[in-house]
């Protein structure tokens, strides 16, 4: 392939990674020399051995080449494409280094969009924001709406009756892109059944409409949906589902993202870096965290990962090999990996992190046995929410799970402190609003990575969290994300910590028929929080009124023993069944 480079900025970023793709792509790249918009260096530019001769601009109109790519930054970039008309150069045949860089980028899909004459009708800047980023010129007319999405949707209905005859010839009608955005599951409704060929409606919600375009909570980074809608960071989202089907033909096409564990090369699918086995090697951990050492002593463990293993151990299911199969790599593997006995376990909620992409279907159709948050209905699936391994033993004891639920029951903190908080981050925005909300009542202490303001749980506590949350009358400890039924253990801390929980997730009824929603404090993530707060003043100044709080069972003792209960001899019934 015969290169020209036209340089606007040589610091640009996109260069080399973009060369690198067309190399893999098209073959052996065969540089004919580089342009420069500003004075060209002292010495030629040097990529990896080969030196670039300088050309002249107009050299361009004899030189036979196959692309000209632009390197540089900003919108500068659209002045050489005014150049490039002056010297005759077809647009199809310049491309920004950046653009190499996005995903699915192939030169032809690229020189089809060139040629296509895409109109764009959007009410959230999106045709203004797609040529900023993409810089080449194949928008014949561009439509940015402010309104509403209701005003937008009655627009829709009837373009015509609202663009001038002038502008209406500008339309290119029989390329039209539509591109609006809401958070009104009917509004979208409605949009799906217009009959443009090419829609799109990003909302914040999960739905099954063609035309809806799910932006998950992680890309908002804390951001209102309103704000991070109009801003450029739509377009980040935007790539996530191919921005050329997008373009090209209005199609969702996500993009696959992989996971930072992430191991293989190619079809050569490998397990993750964190891969462990019983001294037996009849317990085998694929994909598994990174946070814990199959050497550590079993009493060691606590909150355990290995504790599956040793519920095989305990209970004498014995005799056989079993696989268990976390989230730390590559979903294939757990899928094709032709090893028998195999379980998937998952402490975390795959649906709203790009690095657990893949893992959303719990690998049901490809493991023995699944266990997790999600209330499936399937015979090789049991809801086996973490908090089971943090609070009971790993024996089938009726006894021993009644006792651990009547030690947390009576738990009581020390008062010494009003309210605490410990958190590694906050990227779903489950804390900041509660952290805001309460710090003019409440003196907060932050003794976690986020928000840190105090080093007492180290330096006084020897990081014992158990022992640091029961010194306050209060605890924030709301879920990473809420999902129904996502519980993990941190409202079981609070509880077995004597702290009273200020909680947000699972659609704040977490756990119903065990935990006690009396004994909660929820906070209201889209609502109202006036009442919550006069509530948690009136605990913190009547100490009589707080005493009585306390007083109340935490978890239902009765439904909490047979619901831990069942659900171990669920587990242990579904390993015994399994083949030699």
């Amino acid at each position: 392939m015969n290169i020209i480079l036209w340089i606007q900025s040589t610091d640009s970023p996109f260069i080399i990674p973009a060369l690198n793709i067309l190399a893999q792509n098209y073959g052996k790249i065969n540089f004919l020399g580089a342009v420069y918009n500003t004075l060209p260096p002292l010495t030629p530019l040097k990529i990896g051995d080969v030196l670039i001769p300088t050309l002249n601009k107009f050299d361009l109109m004899s030189i036979d080449y196959d692309l000209i790519i632009i390197g540089g930054q900003g919108n500068e970039n659209f002045s050489i494409f005014e150049e490039a008309e002056n010297f005759k150069i077809n647009s199809y045949k310049l491309v920004q280094d950046r653009i190499i860089c996005m995903s699915g980028f192939t030169i032809e899909r690229y020189r089809k969009l060139c040629h296509s004459k895409l109109s764009i009708f959007s009410m959230n800047n999106f045709g203004n924001l797609i040529q900023l980023s993409l810089n080449f010129p194949f928008v014949v007319s561009n439509m940015n709406f402010s309104v509403t999405d209701e005003e937008f949707l009655k627009f829709l209905h009837a373009p015509q009756n609202y663009i001038n005859p002038q502008i209406h010839s500008q339309i290119n009608w029989y390329n039209l892109l539509v591109v609006m955005f809401t958070e009104n599951p009917k509004i979208l409704a409605e949009f799906d059944e217009l009959p443009y060929f090419k829609k799109i409606c990003f909302v914040p919600f999960e739905n099954n409409f063609d035309s809806g375009f799910y932006i998950k909570p992680y890309y908002m980074n804390g951001i209102p949906f309103n704000d991070f809608i109009r801003s450029n960071s739509v377009i980040k989202v935007a790539e996530s589902f191919d921005i050329w089907d997008i373009l090209l033909y209005g199609k969702k096409t996500p993009i696959k993202i992989k996971s930072g564990f992430d191991q293989s090369v190619g079809d050569n699918i490998k397990p993750g870096r964190y891969h462990y086995e019983s001294e037996n090697k009849k317990i085998n951990y694929y994909n598994w965290s990174p946070e814990q050492d199959i050497n550590v002593p079993k009493q060691q463990l606590g909150r355990g990962l290995f504790w599956l293993g040793n519920f095989i151990e305990d209970n004498h299911i014995s005799g056989k090999e079993f696989n268990f199969f976390g989230t730390y790599g590559d979903y294939r593997f757990v899928k094709l990996s032709p090893i028998k006995n195999k379980i998937f376990f998952t402490m975390e909620e795959v649906f709203n992190w790009p690095w657990y992409d893949g893992y959303q279907d719990y690998c049901l159709d490809y493991v023995d046995l699944a266990l997790g948050f999600e209330p499936f209905k399937k015979d090789n699936y049991i809801r086996f929410p973490y908090w089971l391994t943090i609070y009971f033993d790993t024996k089938l004891d009726h006894r021993a799970i009644k006792n651990v639920i009547k030690k947390i029951n009576v738990a009581r903190n020390k008062k010494k402190y009003e309210c605490v908080n410990i958190s590694s981050h906050d990227s779903m925005n489950t804390r900041t609003p509660i952290y805001n909300g309460l710090k003019d009542i409440l003196n907060i202490k932050c003794a976690g990575r986020w928000n840190h303001n105090t080093d007492e749980l180290k330096n006084e506590y020897n990081d014992d969290k158990m022992k640091y949350i029961n010194e306050f009358m209060f605890n924030i400890c709301p879920e990473n994300v809420n999902r129904f039924g996502y519980v993990t253990e941190k409202i079981f801390d609070s509880f077995a910590a004597g702290s009273i929980p200020i909680y947000y997730g699972s659609d704040n009824n977490p756990e119903e028929g065990i935990i006690n929603k009396n004994a909660v404090l929820f906070w209201n993530m889209n609502g109202d929080n006036e009442g919550l707060i006069k509530e948690i003043i009136r605990l913190k100044t009547n100490e009589k009124y707080y005493n009585k709080f306390m007083k109340q069972e935490k978890l239902f003792t009765k439904n909490a023993v047979e619901y831990v209960y069942t659900t171990f001899e669920k587990l242990a019934k579904k390993l015994k069944e399994m083949g030699d």
